[in-house]
């Protein structure tokens, strides 16, 4: 999540969805046409409905290649799944729909125009989407993160999603400062949002702490013991020619993605033990259904290889 893109993204999506699907409510409020209350339609296309949302990060299309780590370059992408003619010599324009097309290059095309203009004055809108839609995830987390108490008592994979959920929302407001630039009002702004964000993981906290039973509280947890490796650093050598070249895969029962963002999370401050926490919050997040399951040693399989292999150093 990076300078708003994501705010952006979310919030044009939906608008998109809402507007090209058929709701009675809408439809019964007079003023907009049925079944779409602001459609958008190619004149050689369909008048389906927009039958899209958001989903987990996938990384297995074209927009994997900005978001490597070693890069780093904010992206989002749109899929159209299951493309029964992808890589096929029948893969070709007729199959296409122009008005799901244009209502994709509709919602690409306006980010593109708001992130290109978009000033420090713009800062308090996107930060306050940010935020905002950061609550819903935030909520989200909670809920996962209940799930987990309710199934296994497993407070340390709870307290890692609410830990990293904060984590992840302040990166994004941090973001933002690349459009901030200078501009105290701005940053100003952004600062807000960021203290917010901390008394929200205050609130988690109490939150997850009122829910433990007097069975957790008279027997209480146990501290996970912390492995060898947890603090060692690792950070990308600095050729990126040299860097993809050298990378490894190291063969570990983690989903493929989950074994591809280990290596997103090096940034040269984060630990063995932060890049497995990260990794697992966002596997716990999503669900099994999307990325399975994430362990320590998995982690520490796939970094210590890519240190061995001169991918990686350890500072």
């Amino acid at each position: 999540m990076s300078a708003g893109l994501d705010a952006v993204f979310e919030s044009i999506g939906n608008y998109v969805i809402l507007t090209n699907n058929s709701f009675i409510q809408a439809g019964r409020s007079g003023g907009y046409p049925r079944p779409h209350s602001k459609p958008i339609y190619a004149t050689r296309g369909t008048r389906e409905g927009y039958n899209a949302r958001f989903v987990p990060y996938f990384g297995s299309s074209d927009n994997l290649v900005f978001v490597e780590g070693k890069i780093g370059v904010p992206s989002a992408a749109m899929v159209n799944w299951d493309d029964y003619y992808i890589h096929s010599s029948d893969d070709d324009l007729d199959k296409i729909d122009q008005t799901q097309l244009q209502r994709n290059n509709f919602i690409i095309g306006a980010m593109a125009f708001y992130l290109a203009y978009a000033e420090a004055d713009e800062i308090p809108v996107l930060a306050a989407e940010t935020f905002a839609q950061g609550g819903r995830r935030l909520a989200h987390d909670m809920q996962k993160a209940l799930e987990i108490l309710n199934e296994s008592r497993n407070w340390e994979d709870a307290y890692i999603l609410v830990e990293q959920g904060i984590e992840r929302e302040k990166r994004a407001l941090d973001s933002m400062r690349v459009i901030a630039g200078s501009d105290r009002a701005a940053n100003a702004s952004i600062d807000t949002f960021i203290r917010l964000i901390a008394a929200k993981e205050m609130s988690m906290r109490s939150e997850l702490k009122a829910l433990e039973t007097d069975v957790d509280r008279t027997n209480p947890r146990a501290v996970p013991q912390m492995p060898a490796s947890a603090n060692k650093v690792p950070a990308n050598i600095e050729s990126s020619a040299d860097y993809f070249a050298k990378r490894t895969r190291v063969r570990t029962a983690l989903h493929s993605i989950m074994g591809s963002e280990v290596m997103n999370f090096v940034d040269g401050k984060r630990t063995y033990h932060d890049i497995y926490k990260a990794v697992k919050a966002e596997s716990l997040s999503a669900g099994k259904f999307f990325y399975g399951m994430v362990t320590y040693d998995d982690v520490e399989k796939i970094l210590d290889a890519n240190v061995k292999s001169g991918a990686l150093i350890l500072k």
